[in-house]
């Protein structure tokens, strides 16, 4: 106690008050001094703790989850690809854990946008390799029932390599061999009777030299079978679809957007993007039955806004798409609206479809029309307009993320049918009556 009050030995407490009061202060100070120092070893040892999880949780993230999809939920460090290229989902700006879902990552050459990143940019296009020049070497004949052989001659180049075969001859046959000229060349023609006859009919009856100027027109103009490189076709109002669509000029721009989709070779392992240039396209779109490993995008405005500068004034559907890369449907405008009819709509496809900035709007409100709907085909519906329609979104059969979409004068919006599953996110078109679902659909938040 002295130690705090400086108290002399012979002096009476009564007279000390004060020092013995100011000993107390002192003991006081020590203490609370004590007790801060302890309070901020916690605090600090409580933040270390939510440093390490953090980092922990970051560790744990940092893989690769394939393609982007648009319906799995990402968090921070979390990398996917999109279009060739991967991104890495960033953290939020206080450096917390960022969660995110239909937030699309950007389209290289852009490297980032407000969640993503770029950490590994599409390699370019490597140089054509060499085709070598396959000669043949030996061919040896087998006994019957032998297997055919096949082998690399030795010391053969890579640029010639030779191979050498062994084939085995068919094995006798058990009939009396009987063929005579008089039964089977009764026109004494040195050919037998029908040999010269191609499908039943004789040469005669089969084209002749001259007619194969429009066979040659047929071949020349044919679609291949599958792409061997990334395709960009071009549409202007002010094109010609006697054009090849290869550039966004008159002289080369496709007129229709329909023979673009047409041009476009089923199976598809490259990316193929439609451009459409700014008018009014008066027809159906139909897109149908493609697959590979590569994607489609029909592109018109950039934003929606500018989306009814495109217009297209039929219908536009999508149906047995089964291409690896989502397929993408972007900035144009329909009129388009009939009783029973369908606006935009996706069937029966194995991966996703995007639509964004896109319109829906018919002058005036179309009883039994139906907006932008997909059946069996999962996909996301974003920041477009549906206006004037009876049932302005729809899904049956899949699912499907309607997101900061517009639109109004709409009877019924969102509709979830046959197991069909409608997830929301932002605001969404107005009308009548706001959901509805039936058989099993669901609509959340």
């Amino acid at each position: 106690m002295n130690k705090y009050c400086n108290l002399y030995g012979e002096n009476k407490i009564k007279d000390e008050y004060q020092k013995i009061n100011n000993g107390f202060e002192l003991v006081q100070g020590d203490v609370e001094n004590v007790l801060n120092s302890e309070s901020g070893r916690e605090v600090a040892e409580t933040q270390r703790e939510v440093n390490e999880v953090n980092r922990q949780l970051r560790y744990a993230n940092t893989k690769h989850y394939g393609e982007y999809n648009p319906i799995t939920v990402y968090h921070t460090n979390n990398i996917v690809s999109y279009f060739g290229s991967s991104y890495m989902l960033k953290e939020n700006t206080d450096g917390t854990i960022l969660e995110s879902q239909g937030y699309a990552p950007p389209e290289y050459p852009q490297e980032e946008n407000d969640r993503w990143k770029l950490v590994g940019k599409k390699g370019d296009k490597g140089d054509t390799g060499a085709v070598p020049n396959i000669q043949i070497g030996t061919v040896t004949t087998l006994q019957p029932g032998n297997t055919a052989t096949v082998s690399r001659h030795s010391g053969s180049p890579d640029t010639e390599p030779i191979f050498d075969f062994g084939i085995p001859k068919g094995i006798d046959g058990t009939g009396a061999g009987d063929m005579t000229k008089s039964v089977y060349d009764t026109d004494n023609s040195g050919i037998v009777d029908d040999a010269e006859r191609l499908g039943g009919q004789l040469p005669g009856y089969y084209a002749k030299a001259n007619d194969l100027s429009v066979l040659n027109a047929t071949v020349i103009n044919r679609v291949p079978f599958k792409t061997t490189n990334n395709i960009a076709y071009y549409v202007r109002t002010d094109g010609s679809d006697l054009n090849d669509g290869s550039a966004n000029d008159s002289a080369h721009a496709f007129l229709t957007i329909s023979k673009a989709i047409n041009a476009i070779p089923q199976i598809v392992n490259h990316d193929v993007l439609v451009s459409i240039a700014p008018g009014t396209y008066n027809e159906d779109i139909t897109v149908s039955g493609h697959s590979g490993q590569g994607g489609i995008r029909i592109i018109g405005a950039n934003s929606l806004a500018d989306s009814v500068n495109y217009i297209i004034t039929g219908k536009i559907l999508v149906k047995g798409h089964n291409c690896a890369n989502s397929f993408l449907l972007q900035g144009i405008k329909t009129t388009y609206a009939t009783n029973g009819g369908f606006s935009i709509r996706f069937i029966s496809g194995s991966n996703l479809f995007i639509v964004q900035y896109c319109t829906v709007a018919p002058v005036s409100y179309v009883t039994g029309s139906y907006g932008i709907w997909a059946y069996a085909f999962s996909g996301n519906i974003l920041n477009c307009n549906v206006s004037n329609i009876n049932y302005a979104i729809g899904a049956a059969n899949n699912n499907i993320l309607s997101g900061d979409n517009g639109g109004s004068g709409n009877n019924i919006v969102l509709t979830a049918s046959n197991a069909g599953i409608i997830g929301k996110r932002g605001t969404q078109p107005t009308g009548d009556i706001a959901e509805q679902t039936n058989n099993g659909g669901a609509i959340r938040a």
